[in-house]
């Protein structure tokens, strides 16, 4: 059974997690964290890469899809999220709306591309009558190795990007994105803490976890 060190919280936490989540998830959380934690200091690494905890001297790493078991890790869920499809409302000006997938085919797409293999990702869809996983690999319009900078080109009305809602969500309630495809979401991906296994826990590394746990991304778009 794992146990905190007990006694304060103060210290140091290094914390990593992709770029685009530390940027809209993370850091608006800081000052209420802050707040509740005063003697909380924070080392935050923005990678899209799966850092080594041990290797690197991070105590914890959000990550986002499913993770297959980490040697010496330990995972817990955060929240469930699913991806959306969206446009900017300069992009869709004087066009069709799409009904299913097969129309991003007469569409200018913004994909990505990642990192670790150097392929543009796939989009996936559930088809709302059968039930049945529709897969597709864009042909891009453009391609970005960082999702944030994707999204800026999306807001921007370079054409229709795919997101994870807690990177849409703001714009969605503001008007700036327009969400297509709604009935074809695909199953929800999961956000997951990642923390080495240790028998010790430190008091601030789990007071972290249980403020995180409390608050994961506001979603409501409607």
């Amino acid at each position: 059974m794992l146990e905190h060190s007990g006694g304060r919280t103060g210290g140091t936490v290094r914390l990593t997690a992709p770029v685009a989540f530390m940027r809209h998830c993370l850091i608006p959380l800081l000052p209420t964290l802050r707040g509740l934690h005063p003697d909380i200091r924070f080392d935050l690494r923005a990678s899209n890469e799966l850092l080594d905890l041990a290797e690197h001297g991070v105590d914890l790493a959000i990550r986002t899809g499913p993770l297959a078991s980490v040697p010496g890790h330990v995972q817990t869920l955060w929240f469930t999220c699913p991806w959306v499809v969206c446009a900017a409302p300069t992009y869709l000006e004087g066009r069709a709306m799409l009904r299913e997938p097969a129309g991003l085919a007469e569409h200018d797409l913004i994909g990505f591309r990642a990192s670790e293999d150097g392929l543009v990702r796939a989009w996936t869809f559930r088809d709302p009558e059968r039930a049945a996983r529709v897969r597709t690999v864009p042909d891009p319009t453009a391609v970005f190795d960082d999702g944030e900078t994707g999204w800026r080109a999306a807001l921007d009305g370079l054409g229709i990007a795919r997101a994870p809602l807690f990177l849409a969500a703001e714009a969605l309630r503001e008007g700036r994105m327009v969400e297509l495809l709604r009935p074809w979401r695909d199953d929800d991906m999961s956000v997951s803490i990642l923390r080495r296994e240790t028998r010790l826990t430190p008091a601030r590394v789990d007071s972290l976890i249980a403020f995180l746990r409390r608050h994961p991304p506001p979603m409501r778009i409607d």
